[in-house]
């Protein structure tokens, strides 16, 4: 599904040349549910942008389904992200003035999906991750881990092809990190292909290969 060579992200900033990532290869197949894992600044959550099209490789080849996706530009891109690729972040990134029901209708609305369609789909994806009694609430009136649950049903609304989580748990407590992997681990044993970027070893090993980086190179893929 998505092989990546030699890929590498260099930074200017016209005084100091930062390397983020350097001649990063690897291959991920359809169903993996693979974590990334490194210290801070290691180039993790730049190779995650890469991948979700978020950011340009600086040099190299990035095929996804045979897709060559550093080629793409503006509205293919848009497209690409919105039907191929679901995004998990740490902070949530809901809309505060939406419910959680409109929150995950969003992306449907990119997609020109008809509103009694997306109110019904939004509905059964809140039932899906436990949070159907919480459609009408705002996020302010959601727990951490109600939130990272309404981020995942908005992130696999539009049924991509791989969710891209940006450490999933990192603002949760221990309670509701375990609810949210297990979550994610349900949705891989649907058959949704999981790239999950994190700094825990724990949660690391509850994928099914890691891929360690360091300072911007893979030192370990297992």
């Amino acid at each position: 599904m998505i092989k990546m060579e030699n890929i590498s992200k260099v930074y200017n900033s016209g005084v100091v040349e930062t390397k983020a990532l350097e001649q990063v290869s690897f291959e991920i197949k359809k169903g993996e549910f693979v974590a990334v894992i490194g210290r801070s600044g290691c180039g993790k959550s730049t190779l995650l942008n890469i991948l979700g099209g978020m950011d340009t490789a600086t040099e190299g080849s990035y095929l996804f389904d045979d897709i060559c996706v550093n080629q793409l530009r503006g509205s293919s891109l848009a497209q690409f992200r919105n039907k191929k690729i679901g995004f998990v972040f740490q902070g949530f990134y809901l809309v505060a003035e939406m419910s959680a029901e409109e929150n995950v209708a969003l992306p449907l609305g990119y997609a020109k999906v008809g509103k009694k369609e997306r109110k019904q789909r939004a509905l059964e994806l809140l039932k899906a991750v436990g949070l159907e009694e919480k459609a009408k609430n705002r996020p302010f009136e959601l727990s951490g881990g109600e939130q990272q649950r309404v981020a995942i049903a908005r992130a696999i609304a539009n049924e991509p092809s791989v969710l891209l989580a940006d450490e999933p748990t990192g603002n949760l407590d221990e309670e509701n990190s375990k609810m949210v992997m297990e979550l994610l681990q349900d949705l891989h044993k649907k058959g949704l292909t999981i790239i999950m970027v994190t700094h825990d070893m724990e949660l690391a090993k509850k994928a099914e290969r890691i891929i360690q980086i360091k300072d911007g190179k893979i030192i370990k893929d297992e």
